[in-house]
């Protein structure tokens, strides 16, 4: 398994910040026919919780953490639906019993020894709300209160179907 650094991931915010419309649309068709699994799960009612700005932002985000991924790794599984099943459900079980007051305390335990730091802190950072704001939601925050969570769980799912091996039933 290959390590995803800051520079790889800061390498392909880059790239995509100068990507043009048109071309920013043949990479998600390349995506959704390299990982058609993994794209119908992150456009499926698991996600219908989300705001129509969450559900784009949640395909800018796994974009890039494909393209990240492909760049420390040139071949990557063809991630399959039980495998998707399997790590959403551990992730959710994780972060249902940690007990943190603040959204990023009950984000501690993914960090613990995972293999792909760099690329989780990116999305923990992506999704950061201030969470001690007086107002409930500023206009230029695309993630919601609400959204965060499934967010985060359906990247972290993601990085772990393509970088990271499953858990083990047991």
């Amino acid at each position: 398994m290959a390590f995803v650094s800051e520079v790889v991931i800061e390498r392909v915010l880059d790239t995509l910040a100068t990507t043009p419309p048109d071309r920013y649309e043949v990479l998600v068709v390349s995506f959704a026919e390299a990982q058609p699994v993994l794209a119908g799960w992150l456009v499926s009612d698991s996600f219908d919780i989300l705001t129509e700005a969450e559900r784009e932002y949640l395909l800018y985000l796994a974009l890039i953490v494909w393209k990240a991924a492909l760049e420390a790794q040139e071949v990557l599984p063809r991630v399959d639906e039980a495998r998707i099943s399997e790590l959403e459900e551990h992730n959710w079980t994780i972060l249902n019993s940690t007990q943190g007051k603040t959204f990023r305390d009950r984000l501690t335990p993914f960090f613990e020894a995972y293999p792909q730091e760099d690329l989780l802190a990116f999305v923990e950072d992506a999704l950061a709300i201030d969470e001690f704001s007086e107002q409930e939601e500023l206009p230029e925050q695309v993630v919601t209160r609400e959204g965060r969570e499934p967010l985060f769980i359906g990247l972290k799912t993601m990085i772990d179907a393509l970088l990271v091996a499953p858990p083990t039933k047991g």
